[in-house]
């Protein structure tokens, strides 16, 4: 059996969207969907809550929490209650086409399900959104800049967690997400700590999804980007030591500080830019 965990925070539309995207294109077999309410606007949980109960579905079940915990304390608690062997880890702003869900899971169950899996992510129109990541560690940092003038050399250290196939039994194993996190950063650790025991994070062939980023206003850019950075933080504070934090620090906190001064001008950028620096 299949547990699709999927953590839901004020974003009614695109999690409805992705339900649907589950029941009209299925996997071969049993499998259950659960949806953490992570203290989301009352209105925003009601409409999610009415048009699930409007599909007539009886897999489906709502766990609502009464503040929001972030991404991977959400996804410890829906793990917990999860009855499948296997777990689909979805963010809720992605959703399936035709086929491609059920090509996700039948690839994985052939590989073996000792991976974990994870589903090639495109945008709206079909363009590949993330190749793959690095992990905020020195070496991987030398690989990806290497990466960039040769992109064959290496692979990628992990892939983004908004399309995870994992066994419960590995996801256990790995003791599930670090609930230091609240939000980015947690799939770096947790594919580490994975790595360390022998658990590779691989790219499917077969599967594919839809990640449809929102449009965002400024200063909901800059709270991305302040997560973001905070995320590096902490793995970093995890996994290095002495002069090589530092040094991955700097550089993350001046990658971040550009992006906003891409994306922002005048007296707003400067603004931004003081109020990153302490939340830094």
């Amino acid at each position: 059996m299949l547990s699709i965990l999927i953590v839901f925070y004020n974003r009614s539309s695109a999690t409805i969207r992705l339900v649907e995207s589950l029941l009209k294109y299925p996997i071969e077999g049993a499998f259950e969907i659960l949806i953490y309410d992570n203290a989301s606007h009352p209105e925003e949980f009601k409409k999610l809550d009415v048009n699930l109960k409007n599909t007539g579905s009886s897999i489906i079940s709502i766990y609502h929490g009464n503040k929001n915990t972030g991404y991977g304390t959400a996804m410890n608690r829906l793990a917990i209650q999860a009855k499948g062997k296997h777990f689909m880890l979805l963010n809720n702003d992605t959703f399936f086409k035709e086929n491609k869900l059920k090509e996700f899971y039948n690839e994985y169950l052939k590989r073996g399900a000792s991976q974990i899996l994870s589903c090639r992510v495109v945008n709206q129109i079909g363009a590949v959104q993330n190749k793959g990541c690095y992990f905020h560690l020195l070496s991987s940092k030398i690989k990806e800049l290497v990466s960039l003038f040769f992109p064959n050399v290496f692979k990628p250290d992990y892939y983004p967690a908004c399309c995870w196939l994992i066994s419960q039994h590995n996801f256990f194993h790995i003791n599930g997400f670090d609930e230091t996190y609240f939000m980015y950063g947690e799939d770096a650790d947790f594919a580490l700590r994975a790595k360390k025991k022998g658990i590779r994070n691989l790219l499917s062939g077969e599967g594919e999804i839809v990640h449809d980023y929102s449009k965002t206003n400024q200063i909901c850019l800059f709270r991305y980007l302040l997560l973001h950075f905070q995320g590096k933080k902490l793995f970093m504070r995890k996994n290095c030591t002495g002069i090589v934090r530092i040094l991955l620090w700097t550089v993350s906190l001046m990658h971040s500080l550009l992006r906003i001064a891409t994306l922002t001008g005048g007296k707003k950028h400067r603004a931004l830019v003081k109020l990153y620096v302490r939340g830094w």
